[in-house]
């Protein structure tokens, strides 16, 4: 690996390759367990990549996380350029330990790599919200907001990855994120060549919003409801709900939540309120999207209210019903298994039928088994008979000597080698007939 000097002064001995992706490859940096560094692949670093790199380092965003006591890096932010040679090669950041997908938040272990109850998952939506936020106090958009750009470790912990795609104005140049995920896309952007629009806070609005609801939600996504009408095909679900903004946990009459998904009254009545404002006001009026400073407050008045449900096990609010997890694994104890009785229920007895009296049958008396040879027939001769073993005896002595001579008395008629074979193959080709009749 080559040693590369940053635009800080130092001097980077790049080390083993991490990982791979379409832009670029990240790998470790010799003696720096805290940093990492992305290297373009030729081509890749081009001089549009360098000077938004450049305007990225003159203003990174205020990272409150890492400033805390936790002195986590809540944003992947640049440190540094790095040149090889006098060639730009890429940037140097921070390294996050022990990092998973925020997929790995809300999934129930083994399926997630985190095991996160939903008091914690709401501390991790609050952290996610805090960056986000402090991204936009900076006029940068994230743009392609997804549960893959952002890692979260085993204390709730999170950080936004991939910065070097967010959107970065420059005084009057845009340099556009130019990827993003339909499913965390608003609806006005659906449709559009992301190279070709200049994306706003209120886009990156609705993203968290769905990551949010995910991680509240147990995984489900805000748009991926049951349809009504199931004679109808709607493509993909949440597609068609995002562009058409129908939110199925709401009223609506297309689709409905899932049968199984937690309710929206199970969650605090202000995180929902925020929820419909989204996904309902918002899909005509971007502006009423909440933003990530009202998520804050409202995940951190809600968090306090959660209580222990009659488990104890689970987390829960005062006017939320029954607890959630409870029912559902209630319920699923109560499914009976494919094939088995249930454990509580006894197997019915059939009832009992008087049985009548069968009539009885006078068996048919035995018969003796005689093993007697059948007589052999005798067949008489026809006039066909006699002709057949005319002809038979015809070729047998006389057809059979000409086949085994005639290629020899011809030989020596015509002495030309193509006539000789010729008449060979013909004599063969009659003898195998004759043997196979």
């Amino acid at each position: 690996m080559p040693t590369l000097r940053g635009s800080d002064g130092s001097v980077y001995e790049t080390n083993r390759e991490l990982a791979r992706g379409g832009e670029g490859v990240i790998v470790e940096i010799r003696d720096r367990a805290d940093l990492l560094a992305k290297l373009y692949l030729p081509g890749q670093a081009n001089a549009e990549r360098f000077a938004k790199l450049r305007a990225m380092l003159a203003d990174p965003p205020r990272d409150e996380m890492r400033l805390s006591e936790f002195k986590h890096p809540s944003i992947a932010w640049p440190l540094a350029g790095l040149n090889e040679g006098r060639r730009f090669a890429g940037f140097v950041m921070p390294r996050i330990h022990g990092g998973h997908a925020l997929f790995n938040a809300y999934l129930v272990p083994p399926r997630g790599a985190l095991d996160l109850d939903w008091r914690a998952r709401h501390q991790v939506a609050k952290n996610l919200c805090i960056a986000l936020n402090a991204l936009h106090a900076k006029g940068y958009v994230m743009g392609d907001i997804n549960e893959r750009n952002i890692l979260v470790n085993a204390q709730g912990l999170g950080t936004l990855v991939d910065t070097d795609s967010y959107q970065v104005r420059a005084g009057p140049v845009v340099h556009r994120c130019t990827v993003g995920m339909p499913e965390y896309t608003p609806p006005e952007l659906h449709g559009q060549r992301f190279d070709r629009v200049d994306r706003s806070p209120e886009h990156d609005r609705f993203g968290l919003a769905v990551l949010v609801f995910k991680l509240l939600m147990d995984g489900r996504h805000p748009f991926a409801g049951v349809p009504t009408d199931l004679q109808r095909s709607y493509g993909k679900v949440d597609e068609w709900c995002i562009k058409s903004g129908i939110f199925p946990w709401s009223a609506n009459a297309h689709f409905r939540k899932p049968p199984a998904a937690r309710p929206l009254d199970s969650l605090d009545p202000r995180l929902a309120a925020l929820f419909v404002r989204c996904f309902v006001s918002g899909h005509s009026a971007p502006a009423a999207r909440p933003m990530p400073s009202e998520w804050i407050d409202a995940l951190d008045r809600a968090r306090v209210r959660l209580e222990r449900c009659a488990s104890g096990r689970h987390w829960r609010y005062p006017e939320g019903g029954e607890c959630h997890l409870c029912r559902r694994a209630a319920s699923a104890k109560a499914r009976p298994a494919v094939g088995k009785v249930r454990p509580h229920q006894p197997p019915v007895e059939p009832r009992s039928q008087p049985v009548q009296p069968r009539p009885t049958v006078k068996p048919p008396p035995p018969v003796p088994v005689t093993t007697s040879r059948a007589a052999p027939v005798r067949t008489q001769s026809t006039s066909q008979d006699k002709v057949r073993s005319w002809v038979a005896g015809l070729i047998a002595y006389g057809l059979l000597p000409a086949l085994i001579v005639g290629p020899v008395w011809i030989a020596n008629l015509f002495p030309d080698a193509a006539i000789q074979i010729y008449t060979a193959v013909l004599c063969l080709c009659g003898l195998m007939f004759y043997l196979s009749r």
